[in-house]
């Protein structure tokens, strides 16, 4: 458990806010939502895998992020494992001149750290990086403590294109991947989930295909401006604002472009678990 959160984000004082937390392994966390699952008969894992998708009414792909593009910004991410430092449990992030940092207690012991930088060509590759990205945040960890580095990969966000073809529905993170930095990610894999199944349920019941589909695109796209507003917020207010520079006109290009569309009326709205018309 860790109970608290220390931010340096700004040019301001950094801070320490509530809140509290679980920290637990993503395999740990799996296998134990899976037996509830199969006893409430919601999945079939094995069966499911093994259908051809000719065989079904509709396909739901729910991982992996679409791919990465270049008009939605350079951003990229990579984790890194330190051995035990000096600390108490919390987690922790910060803006630094090489990109932002975010920190955690790893499970098996030691710390967890997500380092963004604005290339793949400005990322950590030696623990000597690691270790001094980490100390400009305060958390001082020798490179022989840093136990290893993972690949950048693309954190910038990304909307699928198409969301749906054929009996196949992106939902998840193979319809809108979110920048880490705001969180949203639990947030929005709740309310994606509720309207794909009630976009499906609609269709079941004999509503038009074409104006339940519409709608699911259209909402995702009014998420994804908004996601990419807020972000541009974020990344406009840290600290060393200007290493962000592409990847703020990248944002800004694409909430100029898309955010009228996304003001647009709904003809559909949500109704608790259903989608029904709106006033």
């Amino acid at each position: 458990m860790v109970n608290h959160r220390r931010v340096d984000w700004s040019n301001g004082a950094q801070g320490v806010v509530p809140h509290p937390a679980l920290v637990c392994d993503l395999a740990d966390l799996a296998a134990a939502l899976t037996a509830p699952l199969l006893d409430a008969g919601c999945v079939d894992f094995e069966e499911t895998d093994a259908m051809p998708d000719d065989d079904v009414d509709w396909v739901l792909q729910a991982s992996g992020r679409p791919p990465p593009k270049e008009s939605n910004g350079m951003r990229v991410g990579q984790f890194a494992r330190v051995a035990n430092i000096s600390s108490f449990p919390h987690i922790a992030i910060g803006a630094t001149v090489s990109g932002w940092i975010f920190t955690a207690p790893h499970p098996e012991g030691g710390i967890a750290v997500l380092l963004v930088s604005p290339s793949v060509a400005l990322c950590a590759t030696k623990t000597e990086d690691v270790s001094a990205r980490l100390a400009s945040i305060g958390l001082h960890a020798s490179p022989g403590k840093v136990m290893e580095i993972g690949k950048p990969e693309c954190v910038a966000p990304a909307l699928a294109e198409p969301l749906f073809y054929g009996n196949q529905l992106r939902v998840g993170d193979a319809a809108f991947a979110l920048d880490p930095l705001r969180g949203d990610g639990v947030g929005f894999a709740l309310r994606g989930a509720l309207l794909a199944q009630a976009v499906l349920a609609r269709i079941d019941e004999g509503s038009s295909r074409v104006e339940s589909l519409r709608h699911y695109d259209a909402r995702l796209r009014r998420a994804f401006v908004s996601h990419m507003r807020g972000c541009r917020e974020h990344y406009q207010t840290a600290r060393h604002a200007e290493i962000w520079s592409l990847d703020l006109a990248v944002m800004d290009s694409i909430v100029t472009a898309q955010g009228t569309d996304a003001a647009e009326h709904l003809a559909l709205r949500m109704e608790g678990r259903d989608l029904i018309a709106a006033a």
